[in-house]
């Protein structure tokens, strides 16, 4: 996984982080790992109940890695994605060049220990304060539409 670059880190911390979206739902992103069916590793999905907006990557050992190469990769992933969904097309389908670009207002999973990990690391990169308070999902926060492809999502 490419590590997180200067130019990134400058771009997702001017990103706007409203909390509401364009739409007036809510601005709030979870994520988690969840596991693949018929191939072995897990992919990581950055979801938004409330807009229906998700994104998952690729196919990972997630669960084999150390807290902070969990947090390292889970951190590295929406900096990505946030930055380049605005500037790429079809990463979010459902996120037309017509958005503002913005970053989410708050996030969580469902780990209470991988949000503290996550939340150090953000604080660590130098990532804008308010974007690095990482909470705790609620079981509702969690429930995807059956469109996505999930049921939920376990971190």
């Amino acid at each position: 996984m490419e590590s997180v670059t200067a130019t990134k880190l400058k771009c997702f911390n001017n990103l706007q982080s409203p909390e509401k979206d364009n739409f007036g739902k809510r601005n709030h992103c979870h994520f988690g790992a969840k596991a693949l069916r018929a191939v072995p590793g897990e992919a990581i999905l950055f979801a938004n109940q409330c807009n229906r907006h998700y994104e998952s990557e690729g196919q990972y050992e997630f669960s084999r890695l150390s807290p902070a190469q969990q947090a390292e990769m889970i951190v590295s992933l929406p900096l990505e994605a946030f930055v380049n969904y605005f500037n790429e097309p079809g990463s979010i389908r459902q996120m037309g060049s017509n958005i503002k670009p913005f970053a989410p207002f708050t996030w969580s999973t469902t780990d209470e220990p991988l949000a503290r990990t996550v939340s150090a690391r953000c604080q660590a990169l130098g990532i804008r304060l308010e974007k690095c308070n990482v909470g705790v999902s609620t079981t509702e926060e969690i429930k995807l539409p059956r469109s996505a492809g999930f049921r939920g999502v376990e971190a």
